[in-house]
């Protein structure tokens, strides 16, 4: 395997795990099904402003996010989404743009919305769930964002040339050269 950034490939695939959707009767059934039922309920947003006119822009942003969460970390917002993710390959980089001209746009990262794996481990860490979705719809709204798309193979800080950091530079030339 070629290393895109020079230097020896550190990285060690790790096996996939063979996933299958939650069974009805179990409790990660039922918590996928309170999802579901949870979208328009703003109790299950508490960090969200709570006045008389916030429920409909609420609702908006929220399904930005989970949306965002769909096409980035998680399909169906199972846990075991988070491992595969929507990679299609080892450490598989998003990269979401805004929607408009900025001109001091931003850069976020999430690179933890799926399941890292520490280097020379063989069990995969939790993920930050929800990362991945707002930082797209920042993206969307104010600049860049850089977002790991799942099947990690490391953890991004313990790998000096990890895919996921030369996504984040080539978003900073980027914007560096445009001033």
């Amino acid at each position: 395997m070629t290393w895109p950034f020079g230097g020896e490939n550190i990285l060690q695939p790790v096996a996939t795990p063979n996933i299958q959707d939650p069974m009805p009767g179990t409790d990660e059934y039922g918590w996928a099904q309170m999802r579901d039922r949870s979208t328009y309920d703003l109790g299950a947003m508490p960090w969200l402003p709570k006045t008389p006119d916030s429920d409909e822009w609420a609702k908006e942003l929220y399904d930005r996010v989970e949306e965002a969460e769909r096409a980035y970390a998680a399909p169906n917002l199972l846990s075991n989404d988070y491992i595969l993710g929507t990679a299609s390959k080892p450490d598989d980089v998003g990269v979401e743009h805004s929607l408009y001209d900025i001109n001091e746009p931003y850069v976020f990262s999430a690179e933890h919305a799926t399941s890292p794996i520490r280097l020379g481990e063989t069990d995969y860490r939790f993920p930050d769930r929800g990362t991945g979705g707002l930082a797209a719809v920042m993206a969307q709204d104010y600049g860049t964002a850089v977002i790991a798309r799942g099947r990690q193979t490391t953890n991004v800080p313990s790998v000096e040339k990890h895919p996921f950091k030369g996504r984040i530079s080539q978003s900073y030339r980027l914007y560096s050269r445009a001033r």
